[in-house]
């Protein structure tokens, strides 16, 4: 499990130094890799109306993140200029209003790969790939953290996960968060409600995997619920600042926003119905394997 981190990593703000790179397609957001000015690619999502929740959200769930001390590729606030933006990318899908505000950027892994049905197949044929793994515990970490800001896109279907080389092995890392908070309801008079089983990713077949049943994994649960607490607090203390740092372009009401965290993720209740589902879904994954 990665260590307790408690402290918010604040981003940079970065702008493109050269012409969009390419578009990567998916099901969903289709961000764009981009050079910025720290000489490093990102991957940015954007949008092309305020207020920009979807950016929230990913910026939102980046600060919590580092508090908890979870691996996620190094986001940044990043403008990418409209000289580069090629004309040749525009389409009746893709506009260049787009960025016209700051987008959510998070550093490119270019070695690192996404978890997929090919690489579980992979590590049920030879397990011992899994020793690779140097931070595996941080799956059921990320598991709690993903039952706390219900977010809906990572799941047996859809890990939204990548395995990231470093020295020495292996490092999990968590991607795309814009699909928390039940797939971005952030409203005051709209509470959040617990994921299903089948929406965490708790029950996918990582699990029996990476973990067996037993003593070794009642303490791996009894030691991620007994910091729980602390992290909660910790993104609890710091949200003033967090949401201070929201780009103003974005039209977010940061009142608002504070609102609807204190009054939902950060509420007692909340907090114990999340530490119930956790201990829940961890054994209804090793039902019937």
């Amino acid at each position: 499990m990665c260590q307790l981190v408690l402290s918010f990593a604040y981003l940079k703000s970065l702008s493109s130094i050269a012409p969009i790179l390419r578009i990567i397609p998916t099901s969903g957001s289709n961000p764009v890799v981009v050079l910025a000015d720290d000489m490093n690619e990102y991957v940015c999502k954007y949008i092309g109306r305020t207020p920009a929740k979807k950016l929230l959200i990913e910026y939102l769930c980046s600060a919590f993140a580092s508090i908890w001390g979870i691996s996620v590729p190094e986001p940044a606030f990043v403008k990418i200029l409209a000289e580069h933006v090629p004309g040749e990318m525009l389409s009746n899908s893709f506009h260049a209003q787009y960025f016209e505000i700051p987008t959510i950027g998070s550093l490119n892994y270019p070695e690192s790969k996404e978890i997929d049905k090919s690489v579980i197949a992979s590590w049920r044929s030879k397990p011992s790939q899994i020793k690779w793994i140097t931070n595996k515990e941080d799956f059921l970490q990320i598991g709690l953290f993903d039952l706390w800001l219900a977010n809906e896109d990572r799941n047996h279907n859809n890990f939204n996960l990548l395995l990231n080389p470093i020295i020495g092995g292996i490092e999990v890392m968590a991607i795309d968060h814009e699909k928390c908070f039940n797939s971005g309801i952030i409203d005051p008079v709209r509470p959040p409600y617990q994921l299903t089983v089948d929406e965490s990713i708790l029950s996918s077949d990582i699990v029996p995997l990476l973990f067996r049943q037993g003593d070794e994994l009642d303490r791996l649960k009894d030691v991620i619920l007994g910091e729980f607490p602390g992290w909660v607090e910790a993104c609890q203390n710091q949200l003033v600042e967090i949401i201070q740092l929201i780009p103003l372009e974005w039209g977010i009401n940061r009142e608002e926003i504070e609102e609807f965290l204190n009054s939902n993720i950060f509420a007692p209740l909340w907090r114990d119905e999340t530490e119930h589902n956790f201990r829940q879904y961890i054994t209804d994954s090793f039902v019937n394997r």
